[in-house]
């Protein structure tokens, strides 16, 4: 048979004392000695008073309280939360031109709320414009040169060589007229999001 501990037992032993004060329903707090005073001195009062006829001057009587409603008003109170610290942006960008020009116009300062799309610089283009404008004239040159060699090669006057060399130089304008369009928009530079200079 197992050993049982001291501590052990005495657990057991205070389990069992416990149980059985509960099954006892004597439920005593500290101050019931004078509890039992209080209701031992009421009986005798009790006693005492059965042999006295009761008066209404016997027993002094409590003065009545006096309560009083307050009915609070109402109020609005406007919550006011103050917090202090930094604020951060969340996105940023680095605005650049690819090309190297003068500024012609700078239409946001320094601190200045911008849209998305909305032009934050744009530098001078009178040179790139005008590249714009001779490669479009070229292009319009090259189409037609296209056009009268294949009105004669249909009629067997032109070359095939001659006809391929035709639409190779069309070709080219397009590209150049491609070309001289990106430089010019690269003159412009456009917030890339809404948000702060």
């Amino acid at each position: 048979m197992p050993k049982i501990r001291p501590h052990k037992l005495a657990a057991i032993v205070v389990l069992v004392g416990f149980a059985a004060w509960m099954a006892t329903g004597e439920f005593s707090s500290v101050d019931s000695a004078t509890d039992h005073q209080k209701a031992g001195e009421a009986d005798q009062a009790a006693q005492s008073g059965a042999e006295k006829p009761k008066t209404a001057e016997a027993e002094p009587k409590a003065a009545p309280r006096t309560v009083a409603v307050v009915t609070p008003p109402r109020k609005t109170y406007a919550r006011a939360i103050r917090v202090s610290g930094l604020t951060e942006a969340d996105k940023r960008a680095v605005l650049a031109t690819r090309v190297a020009g003068v500024i012609a116009k700078l239409p946001v300062k320094q601190g200045g709320d911008v849209k998305t799309g909305d032009l934050v610089l744009m530098l001078a283009a009178e040179e790139k414009i005008s590249n714009v404008d001779n490669a479009k004239q070229l292009l319009v040159q090259r189409k037609a040169e296209l056009d009268a060699s294949e009105r004669l090669a249909k009629t067997g006057n032109l070359p095939k060589l001659q006809l391929d060399t035709a639409r190779s130089n069309l070709t080219l304008a397009q590209f150049q007229l491609d070309t001289a369009q990106a430089e010019l928009d690269r003159n412009e530079v456009k917030a890339p999001f809404e948000g702060v200079i």
